[in-house]
């Protein structure tokens, strides 16, 4: 009987948490997660978009003639590549 009776609170509780305005409230390690998250998906957006960035302006200085900027460019797109990776793996 209290197995129906707590299965029935169960329930009553969850569809009053999903149909109640209020935001639920966070624990601290769900938004240090929350965080860790958007950091990480920009640091990979960001590291994408230097890729990128840098691979353009080698292939126009290499057409150019101009290979002095070449070793800045490579440095660059390690960079880049470093952003890219996911550092956290790494450090677990």
């Amino acid at each position: 009987m209290h197995g129906f009776l707590d299965e029935g609170q169960a329930l009553r509780d969850e569809v009053r948490d999903e149909w109640d305005l209020t935001p639920p409230r966070r624990t601290a390690t769900q938004i240090i997660q929350r965080w860790q998250t958007t950091t990480h998906l920009l640091g990979r957006a960001l590291g994408c978009l230097l890729l990128m960035t840098t691979a353009v302006a080698l292939l126009a200085v290499t057409d150019a003639g101009a290979p002095g900027w070449a070793p800045l460019l490579v440095l660059l797109a390690m960079s880049g590549l470093v952003l890219t990776a996911d550092p956290w793996e790494l450090a677990r």
